[in-house]
This record gives C-alpha cells, structure tokens and sequence, in this order.
C-alpha cells in the first residue's frame, strides 16, 4: 500500500463517522439549532456544506487541478457567518455534494506518488509541519474528525441514539 492509498484510506474511515451520525440524524431536524453554555452550535446543514466546501478546497483543488465547486459554496467557507435557513441547499443535496466530492478526492489521493505528496500544495498554505500536500491531507484529515466530534454532539442534543 503507498502512502497516498493510505492517506486515501485513513480519509474514508473519517467520512464513515461523519456518515454514520448524518444518517442517524432525521432531514427534518438537520437545522435545527442547539445552543451549549449561551453559544448556538453549527447545525447539521451547515456542518455538512462546510465539509464538502473544506473538501473541495483542500483536496480536489490543493492537491489536484480539479474542483467541484457548488453556487452555494461561499456561504460555508472557513470564517463566514451562517446563511439564513433558505440558502441552505436541501439535505439530498448535502449528501449526493459529500458523496461526489469525497469519491473524486479518494480518487486523488490515491493516486498520489510519494514523491507528489511531497510537493507543495496548490494553494501555497503552510500548516505547523510544511506546506506539502501530504500537510493539506492530514489537515483535511484532523478538520473532518473535528467536525465528526460536533455531529457526535448534535446527535446527543438531539436525543439520538449512535450507541
């Protein structure tokens, strides 16, 4: 097994966990909003559009010439403030967007060569370790797990049974 099939491997376990509390998660419920401590928390719908957008942005165009850009992209990127409920796309649409996003990535990460990995990634970002796109995987990796864990929380405000 080379490194990028590893990468590739070790990215599809962490969507599986993302899948597993979506799926538990009834569309009815995926804008609902919770709060913890006074703060409101990110939703399922918006959860799930800022994962494909993340995706996109790191794999598909920082490891790779492509892009699957969807229009409702900018209103989930990184620092934006949460869209009103009507821009939200439906949440068949979150899914089938995860799905082909996640599919092509696989694709490129596999791919990769040890060599390519080694390469600076395509938007030039440095992460704490380098600026490669085996640092832009591993971050996309970390980010995904981290929202993994706040699926994992909505699902228990949401008085979902995952266990």
């Amino acid at each position: 097994m080379t490194q990028g099939q590893l990468l590739a491997e070790t990215m599809a376990g962490t969507r599986d966990l993302v899948y597993f509390y979506i799926n538990k998660i009834e569309p009815e419920y995926w804008n609902k909003s919770l709060e913890l401590n006074g703060k409101k928390l990110n939703t399922v719908s918006w959860l799930a559009a800022h994962l494909a957008w993340a995706e996109n942005m790191l794999i598909l165009q920082g490891c790779a010439a492509k892009d699957l850009t969807k229009p409702w992209f900018d209103h989930f990127a990184i620092r934006k403030e949460a869209p009103p409920v009507e821009l939200y796309p439906s949440p068949e649409e979150l899914r089938a967007t995860l799905k082909e996003i996640h599919e092509a990535s696989l694709e490129v990460v596999a791919s990769l060569s040890d060599e390519q990995l080694q390469e600076p990634n395509n938007h030039g970002m440095a992460f704490k370790r380098g600026n490669t796109k085996m640092h832009m995987i591993i971050h996309h990796i970390r980010h995904e797990g981290t929202h993994a864990g706040q699926l994992s929380l909505l699902c228990k405000g949401l008085d979902v049974t995952t266990i």
